[in-house]
């Protein structure tokens, strides 16, 4: 009996975390306005202004469906929508993170504290993937799908009937129908996995997993072969000799990789080399196939001539699955284990908190100053003037949505000031 009440309450502790780390996005989301690219894409306001829309964007831009489809639809609804959506997408993704480490009758509270952290911590701009409209729907949305994709191809227990080939066929071909290395790194991961279980497990039937692949791979080709992803690169021009650029990308991209992950780095050889000893090969094989998805995130990026740090957000999570893995394999002892959950739970009551404050001020900030600019506009068009200055708005804090983003600038007819005047009903809108 007394086990039993002790399970309840790890169980409504564990639900507790989820439930707190909805409410605390929800706010956050509340407060977060709409930002930069958001006024761009709000022309489609119907599903077949949207459809027009993306063939354009597909020509033009880029073949990335899942993020032009759900960035559309966001705007078009009431915010809340969006609110409710990015709040709900987040405790997911942690929890379907924490269910690809353990079995479903596991409750490891710390284990889920340290997901929520490293979430928080490590995700390089959060404030751009997970708040922003635009950013959400562009990065986080189809980090979710390969994550629910990623969940299925690790349970044994799934029907092998044709309908749910054509099931993972086609989460396959969405997931990656989305960002250009997340696609890299979801093929090579389901790749892996495929070679592993053919060759490693000896597992006899694996055709959903295989369709899953080939749907994967035609969404990354969709995506890749885009036409527009040739019209937006002839806007960069670079006539420096190729091996030295890649040589340079690759270098940058290692350093960034670096000073991203930072302590995370000596962390993971640690672990690494605690399983050598231990000949836990079977263990650093499931985890080196998110570490090596992980380095393919990243360093597809090397044929890119900008890496964002938004889009580092699949790999992270990449990083953090197989860290994790190697960590959650680790017999500790009850005083260890003990040790763990007053680290992590202050942790979760000490430092994190003061980062939430810091980041909530400077979202209330945000929004605030957002609030005048619009009163300020309003203000002036009801003067009859339709050609406008207004303060520049500053983001410091990387849990913010418009942090690095562009705000308005004092040039009215470059990005986002077109945009913007446009939206509001301005002939040109400029900052000072």
């Amino acid at each position: 009996m007394e086990k039993l009440q002790k399970i309840n309450k790890s169980k409504i502790f564990f639900w507790s975390i989820l439930l707190l780390q909805f409410c605390i996005l929800f706010i956050f989301n509340t407060f977060t306005p709409w930002i930069a690219d958001d006024y761009s894409f709000y022309k489609n306001t119907n599903l077949s202004e949207i459809y027009n829309g993306f063939k354009v964007f597909y020509m033009t831009w880029g073949g990335r469906l899942i993020g032009y489809f759900f960035t559309n639809i966001f705007l078009i609804l009431n915010k809340v929508v969006f609110n409710f959506f990015c709040s709900l997408s987040y405790i997911l993704a942690i929890y379907i993170i924490y269910s690809l480490l353990y079995d479903k009758n596991t409750i490891d509270n710390s284990v889920l504290l340290i997901i929520s952290i490293l979430f928080w911590f490590f995700i390089p701009v959060w404030g751009q993937d997970v708040l922003w409209i635009c950013g959400h729907s562009m990065y986080f949305t189809p980090s979710l799908l390969i994550l629910f994709l990623i969940k299925i191809l690790n349970r044994r227990d799934v029907s092998h009937s044709k309908i749910f080939w054509i099931f993972t066929f086609v989460l396959g071909l969405f997931s990656t129908w989305s960002m250009e290395n997340f696609a890299v790194g979801t093929v090579i991961f389901i790749l892996l996995t495929v070679l592993k279980n053919k060759f490693i497990d000896k597992q006899k039937n694996f055709n959903w997993e295989i369709s899953s692949l080939v749907g994967a791979v035609s969404g990354s080709l969709l995506l890749l072969l885009a036409p527009g992803n040739y019209t937006r690169l002839s806007v960069f021009s670079d006539s420096t000799p190729f091996i030295i650029k890649i040589f340079s990308r690759f270098i940058n991209i290692t350093l960034n990789t670096i000073e991203t992950l930072n302590i995370l780095i000596p962390v993971f050889i640690i672990l690494l080399v605690y399983h050598l000893i231990k000949k836990n090969y079977k263990l650093l094989i499931d985890s080196g196939i998110y570490f090596i998805s992980f380095l393919a995130v990243f360093y597809s990026m090397i044929m890119s001539p900008t890496f964002p740090p938004r889009a580092m957000l699949l790999g992270i999570i990449f990083f953090i699955i197989s860290l994790l893995k190697m960590y959650t394999a680790i017999d500790f002892s009850n005083e260890f284990k003990a040790l763990e959950i007053t680290g992590v739970l202050t942790m979760a009551l000490l430092i994190f908190p003061v980062s939430l404050y810091r980041s909530a001020r400077n979202i209330y900030h945000v929004k605030t100053e957002w609030n005048q600019r619009i009163r300020l506009i309003e203000e002036q068009k009801a003067l009859g003037n339709m050609d406008i200055e207004v303060p520049a708005i500053e983001s410091l804090n990387s849990h913010t949505a418009s942090y690095d983003l562009i705000d308005l600038s004092n040039d009215p007819d470059t990005f986002p000031n077109t945009d913007i005047a446009c939206y509001f009903g301005l002939h040109s809108i400029k900052s000072y």
